[in-house]
């Protein structure tokens, strides 16, 4: 099938994205993409005779539809007219910057990937900022946001302002904290995030007032050394929400493990002498 709005009559390069076909204009793809200008500038015939030339022979590029519909889209608006469409009420919503930004950062659009992340930090800080649940964005799409950010090396502020994102999750008072919890942790143990899953361990012990044990049996470990087998205990006896269940045994115990390793921590805080001003 044939894209209703980006296969153009008078294009002159096929390229083909599952089965739909995208037909644009060569000046555009060299002018924006230093990928598409090294390859249609070559003379070296492509595999199996696919030039781009026809229907027949289209290129083929292995992008998701609608990612590959929202960087046409920044292709033909132009980098002089995106630089005026980068408005948080009118532009893209996030998830197509993030789109945006992959295939320019794929296809060497330096310019448009530029617009991309500065829209994504727009985005992203309005939302941080908003008391309206009704801008909040969803986990799924904070997880692909947050893909992006690691392929396009956009840690720093895109990734620390997903991160945030997803930590506020956990820390709202109104969450149902340990679902949450175990959604951040999927998330960051699938990008193999260590630092994120160590926030949000710690961003759910806060906001469960560093109080995971009984009352009547938190001071039993208060001072006394974490370790695998006091962790295990504490799981096994000593811990009264089972709402934790919900994690998988690994993230459970290293949640109790955490908590344990704090609480020493800061009963040996409160026990420190206090330093006095020393006289010259």
């Amino acid at each position: 099938t044939k894209d209703a709005d980006y296969y153009f009559d008078d294009g002159n390069c096929v390229l083909r994205i599952d089965n739909c076909l995208f037909n644009l204009h060569r000046t555009i793809l060299r002018r924006s993409s230093t990928f598409f200008r090294n390859m249609l500038s070559s003379s070296q015939p492509r595999e199996g005779g696919a030039n781009g030339d026809s229907d027949d022979h289209p290129i083929v590029c292995q992008d998701s539809l609608e990612a590959f519909r929202a960087w046409c889209w920044a292709l033909y608006a132009g980098i002089e007219d995106l630089g005026d469409d980068n408005s948080t009420d009118t532009g893209p919503d996030e998830e197509k910057c993030a789109h945006i930004g992959l295939l320019a950062h794929k296809y060497g659009c330096a310019a448009i990937g530029g617009w991309a992340q500065e829209a994504l930090v727009q985005r992203l800080s309005r939302d941080d900022h908003s008391d309206d649940s009704s801008t909040s964005i969803s986990p799924a799409r904070l997880e692909y946001i947050l893909k992006v950010s690691t392929n396009c090396n956009w840690t720093s502020p895109v990734g620390k302002l997903v991160e945030n994102h997803l930590i506020n999750t956990i820390a709202s008072p109104t969450a149902p904290s340990p679902v949450h919890l175990r959604m951040v942790l999927e998330i960051a143990e699938g990008l193999g995030n260590d630092q994120l899953a160590a926030r949000a361990y710690y961003h759910h012990l806060r906001s469960q007032k560093w109080s995971l044990a009984l009352k009547e049996r938190r001071d039993r470990f208060v001072g006394q050394a974490g370790g695998f087998s006091l962790a295990m205990a504490a799981r096994s006896e000593f811990w009264g929400d089972r709402g934790l269940r919900i994690l998988t045994d690994a993230q459970e115990l290293c949640l109790y493990r955490g908590y344990i390793s704090l609480s020493a921590l800061r009963g040996r805080m409160r026990n420190m002498p206090e330093v006095g001003n020393r006289s010259n």
